[in-house]
């Protein structure tokens, strides 16, 4: 059985089991959601940065799926790519998942059925260095235990909406099953380091990126 080893444990979140539950406690106790949401979660998105800087907003929305469904089957995660160059995403569409919770097997039969719209490749290789997907594991591992996922790292190209469409239309068609999809990004990167400053720097350049930049990517 493959078998994707942890690349950012003991960085980005903690390395060790108890380590790890602490720190998801903590972010949990810190996600204050304000009470009943007024709308059926199909989706969320979540960051993934270190849990030390976003790990309470990713806890958020992890709990608030959590206050709406008890149980969920599988949970697709469309991550990033930090590392991975290919045009197309790339699924990782066998074997199982090991974080310092254990492990979190792939639900190879929707993978496969991602595959067969032809809007993503099979490749385990484009996870092996990327972390986005990997910081949200622990997180569906405590709160929702035996959940499968369906890890996809998705390149910036037409072609992710395409497979965005594709795999809603997938979800559409299983009964019985709980299917949550997560989008883990980090927004706008703005500011010279990154080569993105059009409303120049500052605190008004910094309310732009929220309220405007990224309010129109969602």
């Amino acid at each position: 059985m493959q078998t994707r080893k942890p690349i950012v444990a003991g960085q980005f979140y903690p390395g060790q089991h108890d380590s790890c539950i602490g720190e998801i406690h903590e972010c949990l106790e810190a996600a204050t959601i304000g009470g009943q949401l007024p709308e059926t979660i199909a989706a969320g998105i979540v960051p993934h940065a270190g849990w030390t800087f976003s790990g309470s907003l990713a806890a958020m929305v992890f709990s608030a799926i959590k206050q709406q469904h008890e149980k969920v089957h599988t949970f697709v995660i469309f991550g990033a790519a930090h590392s991975y160059f290919g045009a197309s995403p790339a699924v990782s569409d066998r074997g199982v998942w090991e974080t310092p919770l254990g492990e979190v097997v792939i639900d190879e039969e929707l993978a496969d059925a991602i595959l067969k719209t032809g809007q993503a490749v099979s490749d385990q290789r484009a996870h092996l260095s990327e972390h986005s997907i990997e910081v949200q594991v622990p997180f569906i591992q405590y709160l929702f235990a035996g959940a499968k996922i369906v890890p996809v790292v998705v390149p910036p190209t037409g072609q992710a909406v395409a497979l965005g469409t594709s795999v809603g239309e997938i979800i559409g068609q299983q009964e019985g099953r709980k299917i949550v999809c997560i989008g883990s990004t980090d927004l706008t990167h703005y500011g010279p380091r990154y080569g993105f400053a059009p409303m120049g720097t500052g605190k008004n350049a910094l309310e732009w990126a929220k309220k405007v930049n990224d309010k129109k990517f969602i």
